[in-house]
Parts: C-alpha cells; structure tokens; sequence
C-alpha cells in the first residue's frame, strides 16, 4: 500500500497515473474489501505481460481501451465505504488474475510466484540514458517521457494548472 508523508487523510483525492502504456482489463467497483479497481495489462518488450492493479480509489476516470504511461486514470480514495485510511493499493501481477483477486490462505513463495515487488519490477525496467546536459535521467522502455532520478522534482504544465513530481 502506497501512503504520502503525513498520515491523517492528506492523500485522499490525490491523482493516480498509469505507471506505463498498456490495456484496461477492468475498471469497476467490488464492493466490500476493495472498492473502485482499475487493472491494466502491460505488454513487456519481450512480449509477456504483466498488469497493474490500483485499488481502493476514490474515483475511477477511465473504463476500457488504452492509457498512457504518466496519465491520471483515478484519485486515491477509502476502499468500498470509506473501509480504510486513504492510500492507494498498487500491484504489479506476473498472471492474469480477476482484478479483485487476493492472497488470502497462500504462502509466501506461491505469492511471490504471482506478483512482482513493485519497486524493484518498475527500477528493474527503466533504462538509463543521459540528458543533453549531461546529468543522468531514465526512459521508460515503451518509449515514455523521460523519469528523472530519484528525488527529482519534476514541473509538469498542465492547461490549467502546474503539477509538481516527486520521482522515486
């Protein structure tokens, strides 16, 4: 589970983006345990596929067809009625597996043989490039914008407003 810096509730209604270019499998609210859930299948350069769940999201703002690494797809909510404190329940899946699928009564190797840690999958498919100033930045392998270093703070303009990233 993903929580920003804080506690309390400061990350309720927070963006959720795509953590890279693929398919919307699912985007529909399960009810007790869950709440609003949207998977997305990620096809690999190698051509396997991995997925991507984002769980407990307050809104969902997408429901079939493509989305793009970096595009906001949900906000951070509570889980089905306001269950659990904000965060954002993140998942990356080596299987194909019903969006609202769980681990109870598993081991720790059959778990381990079904997700990916999502720290390390995510550091172990960027590529490190250099920027034309010389300092290091890393592309994303589907050709995404480019992800700076960890603790980069990146301004990103948007019509109408300005967003700050923190990349880590």
């Amino acid at each position: 589970d993903w929580n920003e810096n804080g506690g309390a509730s400061n990350d309720l209604g927070d963006p959720v983006y795509a953590v890279a270019s693929g398919t919307i499998v699912a985007a529909d609210n399960y009810g007790s345990g869950w709440g609003n859930i949207i998977l997305v299948r990620h096809v690999m350069p190698d051509g396997s596929n991995v997925w991507s769940q984002y769980a407990h999201l307050q809104n969902i703002l997408v429901s079939s067809g493509s989305v793009a690494r970096g595009q906001q797809i949900g906000t951070v909510g509570r889980g089905f009625n306001n269950e659990y404190s904000p965060h954002l329940h993140f998942e990356i899946r080596k299987t194909d597996r019903p969006a609202n699928a769980w681990v109870t009564g598993m081991t720790r190797d059959q778990i381990r043989a079904l997700y990916h840690h999502p720290t390390v999958f995510i550091n172990a498919n960027r590529n490190l490039s250099s920027c034309s100033n010389g300092t290091a930045s890393l592309t994303n392998r589907d050709g995404g914008p480019p992800i700076h270093p960890p603790g980069s703070v990146i301004k990103l303009p948007l019509p109408s407003t300005t967003v700050y990233l923190i990349d880590s």
